[in-house]
């Protein structure tokens, strides 16, 4: 039986939480994800995200794909530099984030997943 994901987090803002000038749809919704894989082609980057699951046998662990994001490449930069800047933020108030090592892929492929436990499974 497929597990059922579900569409939004519990913890929405509420409206005096957005932004002035924002609004919600009807169909808004939140996700958790822990996994995000990339694609591109010549006019776009997709960002598929989804969240990890671990499975009843041990090592085993299955990617719930929840939402595509697909942005223009300039879009996608100016998105890479509000990570940036959040993060610098949070750190500033949190302290480092500490990234354990991890592969990184030689150079970009066609999908290039970017989490920690992408070196795990390729050690098995």
């Amino acid at each position: 039986m497929p597990k059922k994901i579900p569409t939004k987090l519990e913890n929405e803002k509420t409206k005096s939480e957005i932004p002035q000038g924002h609004k919600r749809t009807p169909n808004f919704a939140s996700y958790y994800v822990n996994s995000v894989n990339f694609a591109f082609t010549p006019f776009d980057i997709q960002m598929v995200c989804g969240r990890i699951e671990a499975t009843m046998e041990e090592g085993n662990e299955e990617t719930d794909e929840i939402v595509t994001i697909i942005l223009n490449p300039k879009h996608a930069k100016l998105i890479l530099r509000a990570f940036e800047q959040s993060l610098k933020g949070y750190e500033e108030k949190n302290g480092e984030i500490i990234i354990p090592d991890v592969e990184s892929p030689k150079s970009p492929t066609k999908e290039t997943q970017v989490l920690a436990s992408a070196s795990r499974r390729k050690k098995k």
